[in-house]
């Protein structure tokens, strides 16, 4: 991403990311104990900041790499908060799908509480209508969703599609709707069978008399 957005040569874009000490750090092996790694790809991913000062107000480059595949991922931003943090990360998800972990310093933009909470935000479930098949699949995560696309976590991959062929998976919903309506008609018949059984205990009352 910063080749293109800068106009880089690869070899200037891959010295960028190589200066981020943490991440190029995970090019070369390591001994046990120093950097976790993951067993799998989307397990694991570590982030880190540079600053590239000839990229003026956006010289804050983010780092993000995928610890066991070493894919990276950069993109420039101007500053080091949360909010951009946030906007690197899911620009990352939109590319590379959505990790079980991410590995950060505690510099105070990671440990913020706005990015804890967008890192461990639950996703909205989607169904995806396969084109081939004409069958709605899913439920799957929906990463990102703008201008007439929605991106969205496959077992597959990470495809971009027209928003379309995107619906909300509302199951649950129709589901606890139901549950809930049970839940009523299962108090009303109950009440009833109460009000049924007073009213033949008055009536033995009566006969009695």
């Amino acid at each position: 991403m910063l080749q293109k957005q800068f106009q880089l040569t690869a070899t200037e874009a891959r010295e960028i990311v190589e200066s981020c000490d943490d991440c190029h750090a995970l090019g070369a092996p390591l001994p046990a104990g120093v950097n976790p790694r993951g067993l799998k790809a989307l397990e694991l991913w570590q982030t880190d900041v540079t600053q590239v000062a000839k990229f003026g107000r956006l010289k804050y480059v983010h780092v993000t790499v995928d610890t066991f595949s070493s894919a990276m991922w950069a993109s420039a931003h101007t500053g080091e908060k949360a909010r951009d943090v946030i906007a690197h990360w899911r620009q990352a998800f939109a590319v590379f799908g959505i990790p079980s972990a991410l590995k950060t310093d505690n510099g105070p933009a990671y440990a913020s509480q706005k990015a804890s909470d967008d890192r461990h935000q639950p996703r909205a479930k989607v169904r995806v209508r396969n084109l081939v098949t004409k069958q709605w699949e899913g439920p799957y995560d929906l990463i990102a969703m703008g201008r007439g696309y929605a991106c969205v976590s496959t077992d597959t991959g990470t495809p971009w599609l027209p928003s379309k062929c995107v619906c909300p998976d509302l199951r649950p919903q129709r589901q606890n709707s139901a549950d809930r309506q049970g839940g009523s008609r299962d108090q009303l018949e109950g009440h009833q069978v109460a009000e049924s059984s007073s009213d033949h205990s008055d009536d033995s009352s009566t006969d009695s008399d």
